[in-house]
């Protein structure tokens, strides 16, 4: 408690005592060094009601005390002596609850909805006489008044705004909840239909019409369109005011109850419920719903704009792949110390990913405006929800795209070609068909053997027997360019030619088709040496961590079919081979070489391609004598000799693709492919044939290895031939060179001209197998 007793008494002593009761440091005006003034109270107060005596005492008399934004120090300002506060940066206040409890002097920023500001800062100035240092400033666009004042005058005036800035129509309140329109595009629909977002003056209107104002840019809250005038006229009515509630999905508006009959009215509108259905669930044939996805949102995106677009989904990788990229990066590939390998092939269709996986590929689904996708990858089906015409759009993209693909065979005969003096490539050869004199008939074949064997004539190639006529070699049948038709067939007794292997893949139209053939080499990746003292002899212990890689032979084939029977192939071939080994830190470690290449062609159905030119060498040592004697080190060079040879070796393979766009061509293609086979249509007749085939599997006792073993040996055997009026087995005797069935070789393509079989005439029947039951 304290007594404030200051008569006639300078300022600086009556602010020293004013900081002994606050605590707080004053920072002086050099105006007031000199000035007087008397400040008496009777009684005694508290120091808090002390310091606000002596602060409004102050203020009375011309001196101000105020906030420097700084804890515990204030300073006095004399107003009177042509000082303006504006200048000492008053605090900034635009809440009623923010103004302090003392008479401080602030600035606050009112906000009005109905009055205008040039209107309110006249009648605030005409009612409440302001401080020489008071000021109030009208802000049109913001539809407010700035007041500079102490806080008495402030809440003297907000009290006045709140009687003065009232609508001149009652207004009402309501909230309509929403089942199936969004809340927020609900009101933007709403603001555009009852035009609240215009900015020009509404004109007058008649006794009891509803009357337009300008909405307040500054007062507008978020998700709300708001009422109010920034034009010096008043408006005659209030404007609705709407409000969304996302949370709840619901609109708030307040409004006069004309214009609310009239928002019930359109909300009911544009609430409305679907006429038609709003869910779909499809199955999808041909095509990948996971790849459909993507596709789907895009056809809905491109009608919403940017911002309603929705979350855009990853698209699962597709097996076409795209540009210079589109076969993937192929891998090290290569076969032993074997230029081309013989290790078998193995075809593939576009990128199966990880094969045999534990569990399939969980749902996806994606949300697209007012549309929810969602791709069931375990049915293959397309589930969604949303506005009719976008369940349209879908629907009848689907009836364009999930189509049946035609399905492309692409039969492959990778060969390898011994070169020598006569043929430096093994395209040497096939260029002598373009040398052909001009009797020869268009469609002909050649022979690959020693000179002076005679081309024949593709027209006589309908019997086997003509086959064999061309004499020694390899005897070409196929439409290796513009003029040639054919099918292979390798003679016993060449040595320069070799099948290595003849693969057949299946693919759609425009995906990728792979096949490989190789091994996997081991190729040590990090060696770990340490000592371990408790070894005697050798105290060195070696860690190696080995790493396996595929070394194959890899052709990828992308078909594209064009029109009139054309097709595009994209292929890219690399090889890989192992050509040398190094020793590195101990270990024999490989060293693969590439070859590689990529070519775009188009051919028609059924034709064929050649890809050649990679060419690979190996030293050869062949050691010739008298046994036993040039073996050894120094007499062997009297009693033999040895030739180093370079062997080129150049890796042939022809490509024939082949559309099957109908079940009776894929009938015929899986004929064919039997056919090429020893046990291949015995098999088909053994599963479709005899029915005491399984009736006599059944009654086998299979205790016994040596039933077991006899049971399969028989169970592909031949039926005895009837004999002819000759006395011998079959319909006629074999003519001499003459192929069995063991020694034909398939043809590539799977119809030859002028010949509507797939099949060359004159070939042995196929032999019927049944099962035989062990005694």
């Amino acid at each position: 408690m304290t007594n404030v007793q200051f008569p006639n008494t300078p300022v600086p002593v009556i602010l020293l005592e004013y900081e002994r009761i606050t605590g707080k440091r004053i920072i002086r005006d050099a105006n007031i060094q000199d000035k007087t003034i008397s400040i008496q109270t009777s009684g005694r107060m508290s120091y808090a009601d002390a310091a606000r005596f002596i602060e409004e005492s102050l203020m009375l008399n011309g001196y101000a005390i105020l906030e420097t934004g700084r804890p515990n120090e204030m300073k006095i300002v004399a107003y009177n002596l042509d000082k303006k506060l504006t200048s000492e940066g008053l605090p900034v206040l635009t809440m009623p609850s923010q103004l302090p409890e003392s008479d401080a002097v602030i600035t606050y920023i009112m906000p009005l909805v109905y009055l205008a500001p040039d209107e309110a800062a006249e009648l605030f100035t005409s009612i409440v006489e302001l401080h020489p240092y008071g000021k109030i400033t009208p802000l049109k666009n913001a539809s407010a008044v700035v007041i500079t004042e102490n806080t008495t005058v402030i809440r003297s005036l907000i009290e006045l705004r709140d009687h003065l800035d009232i609508s001149m129509q009652r207004t009402m309140d309501q909230t309509f909840h929403l089942e199936r329109a969004d809340a927020e595009e609900t009101v933007e629909a709403l603001a555009d239909i009852l035009g609240l977002n215009d900015t020009e003056s509404p004109s007058a209107t008649a006794p009891g019409a509803q009357a337009q104002g300008t909405q307040p840019t500054g007062a507008a809250v978020p998700s709300m369109v708001a009422l109010g005038s920034a034009t010096d006229a008043r408006p005659a009515a209030p404007r609705p005011r709407l409000r969304a509630m996302p949370w709840a999905n619901k609109i708030l508006v307040v409004a006069t109850p004309v214009d609310m009959e009239h928002i019930k009215n359109l909300i009911s509108h544009l609430d409305a419920p679907y006429e038609k259905s709003n869910y779909m669930r499809r199955k999808l044939s041909y095509i990948s719903v996971s790849d459909f996805l993507q596709i789907a949102g895009d056809i809905i995106t491109r009608g919403l704009d940017d911002s309603k677009g929705g979350n855009q989904i990853s698209g699962q990788p597709q097996a076409g792949l795209q540009d210079q990229n589109r076969f993937g990066t192929p891998n090290n590939l290569g076969n032993g110390t074997n230029a081309f390998g013989n290790s078998g092939s193995s075809g593939s269709t576009g990128n199966l990913g990880k094969a045999g996986a534990d569990q399939a590929e969980p749902p996806q689904s994606v949300v697209i405006g007012k549309t929810l996708l969602i791709a069931d990858n375990v049915q293959n089906q397309l589930i969604a929800s949303g506005p009719p015409e976008h369940l349209f759009l879908i629907n009848e993209l689907l009836d364009s795209m999930d189509c049946r693909p035609d399905q492309i065979q692409i039969s492959a005969v990778i060969s390898q070609l011994n070169l020598g003096d006569d043929f430096e490539f093994g395209l040497d050869f096939f260029r002598t068909l373009d040398n052909l004199g001009t009797g020869n008939p268009p469609g002909v074949a050649g022979s690959f053997g020693s000179s002076g064997i005679p081309f024949i004539d593709t027209s006589t190639l309908t019997n086997i027997n003509n086959l064999a006529a061309a004499g020694q070699g390899l005897t070409l049948y196929g439409q290796l360019n513009s003029y040639t038709d054919a099918a292979f067939r390798t003679l016993a007794s060449t040595n320069r030619f070799k099948v290595l292997s003849r693969p057949t893949v299946y693919t759609v139209n425009n995906r990728l088709a792979t096949i490989e053939s190789g091994q996997r080499v081991a190729i040590p990746r990090n060696t770990l040496t340490s000592s371990d003292p408790g070894l005697l002899a050798n105290n060195q212990i070696i860690n190696s961590t080995i790493d396996y890689v595929d070394v194959v032979l890899r052709i990828d084939v992308i078909p594209l079919i064009n029109e009139n029977g054309e097709i595009t192939l994209q292929i890219r071939q690399n090889n890989d081979n192992i050509v040398a080994t190094q020793n590195i830190g101990g270990n024999q470690v490989p060293t693969i070489g590439t070859q590689a290449l990529g070519t775009t062609v188009m051919v028609q159905d059924g034709g064929m391609v050649l890809l050649g030119g990679l060419i690979s060498e190996q030293d050869a040592r062949t050691k010739t004598g008298l046994p036993l004697f040039f073996d050894l080190n120094l007499l062997g060079r009297v009693f033999g000799s040895t030739v180093d040879n370079i062997e080129r070796q150049e890796l042939l393979i022809f490509i024939q693709p082949k559309i099957i766009s109908s079940s009776t061509q894929h009938s015929r293609v899986d004929e064919d492919m039997l056919s090429r086979t020893q046990v291949g249509q015995g098999a088909q007749e053994f599963g479709e044939g005899e029915r005491d085939n399984l009736e006599v599997f059944e009654s086998q006792d299979f205790k016994s290895p040596e039933k077991r073993t006899r049971f399969f040996n028989n169970l592909f055997k031949r039926k005895p031939k009837p004999e002819n009026r000759n006395g011998t087995e079959g319909g006629s005797t074999p003519t001499t060179g003459q192929s069995s069935r063991e020694d034909y070789t398939a043809p590539l393509a799977d119809e030859i001209e002028g010949n509507s079989s797939n099949k060359l005439r004159g070939l042995p029947e196929v032999p019927e197998y049944r099962a035989v039951p062990v005694e």
